[in-house]
């Protein structure tokens, strides 16, 4: 989603050409997006156990929720926002198409900070309700 709407976005603002390095940023957005909801994903699993007992805590959903914001999100957040300031450097090189390149990344970094906080925790929700066979 992130990379469809990147496109999108990139390719209306700029006169309908996009940089040769496209294919390339697929790449690198899958492999972020996975890392960002697996983390997410890992972090709420992560909370439904206790450490010190192994046994399962007795948290909300909000609760869990909450913790996996402030220990997951605030990783993932630091990764996005280094990898932006990185593609922000390449703007200033003297080449066209690492300029576009940067500029489309920066897009797809900004949709996937977005989709991290509102979108992929409603997934782990989801799957926590749905699919999950632990005991509620």
């Amino acid at each position: 989603f992130c990379y469809l709407s990147s496109l999108a976005i990139y390719s209306s603002a700029r006169e309908r050409t996009l940089p040769f390095l496209t294919t390339t940023s697929v790449f690198l957005m899958t492999g972020l997006s996975l890392h960002v909801a697996l983390s997410l994903f890992d972090c709420f699993k992560v909370s439904g156990n206790m450490f010190t007992t192994g046994r399962r805590n007795n948290l909300s959903l909000a609760q869990r929720i909450s913790y996996t914001y402030r220990h997951a999100c605030t990783s993932a957040s630091m990764t996005i926002a280094i990898t932006i300031i990185m593609f922000a450097g390449c703007l200033i090189t003297p080449f066209e198409g690492v300029r576009k390149f940067a500029i489309l990344l920066i897009i797809q970094l900004c949709l996937l900070f977005f989709m991290m906080w509102t979108y992929f925790m409603s997934l782990v929700v989801m799957y926590h309700w749905h699919f999950s066979d632990a005991d509620r």
